[in-house]
């Protein structure tokens, strides 16, 4: 500081002139509006090539699906792994599906409750408001994007379904507008399944093979309902 004091006038602004100019050239954090490639949206947690878990005779495992209402054991060999599951190719695009549409779903909750929450600071700070109102915006086209691809493709893995394992909840169903319907209900029973998954899978833990079983019923029972619900839907 006393070297800066001891500098005369002429010296002293040639020194803050070249501070500011290497402020001025330092880089600006990129965001993924700028470099998208810098940004890639997330995988699936556990996304990957099969293990040599569980083995057959081709080297390669088993796929995970085994539930009776889906169609009992798979048997096909797997060709990718999600949660770290194996799983073969079209269940396995299923699952993927669904880890990303569960993923963006939660997102897309947690964007809402921050934007609820940091609405009583705009007057304090409007750009944290507009932060937090992108981030919501970019989730809930994400959610609606992943939605719909997971709709697609349960509906590929599992097109032989059943209606023979319709769950009784679903089969007793009136039609009452105010208890939701059977879509909604397995689809909310999936999303907290693939939650827990995630969360075991993040967490470390085997869980998420012995949730396995449960993710693989309420997606056929979502299948058969959303079925059932378009038959009787007029033409």
């Amino acid at each position: 500081m006393d070297a800066v004091l001891d500098l005369d006038a002429d010296e002293r602004r040639r020194l803050v002139a070249g501070a500011v100019g290497n402020w001025q050239a330092t880089p600006k954090i990129p965001s993924p509006a700028d470099h998208p490639h810098l940004w890639p949206l997330p995988d699936a947690p556990g996304l990957g090539v099969y293990s040599d878990r569980n083995p057959r005779e081709d080297g390669r495992p088993f796929c995970s699906v085994s539930h009776p209402a889906a169609g009992g054991v798979c048997g096909e060999s797997a060709t990718v792994e999600v949660w770290a599951l194996p799983f073969c190719e079209i269940h396995g695009a299923e699952a993927e599906a669904a880890a990303l549409a569960e993923m963006w779903e939660d997102a897309c909750k947690s964007a809402e409750a921050a934007v609820q929450g940091g609405r009583e600071a705009w007057r304090k700070n409007a750009a944290l408001l507009y932060t937090l109102r992108r981030a919501e915006h970019e989730a809930q086209g994400n959610e609606q994007n992943r939605a719909s691809d997971h709709e697609d493709a349960m509906q590929a893995a599992y097109a032989d379904a059943d209606e023979a394992h319709t769950d009784s909840d679903t089969l007793q169903y009136n039609g009452d507008p105010f208890a939701g319907s059977p879509v909604d209900w397995w689809r909310e029973t999936r999303l907290a399944v693939c939650k827990a998954m995630r969360e075991a899978y993040e967490g470390g833990l085997c869980h998420a093979e012995d949730l396995e079983p449960l993710r693989e019923y309420a997606t056929v029972q979502e299948v058969i309902a959303l079925r059932r619900e378009l038959s009787r839907t007029p033409a």
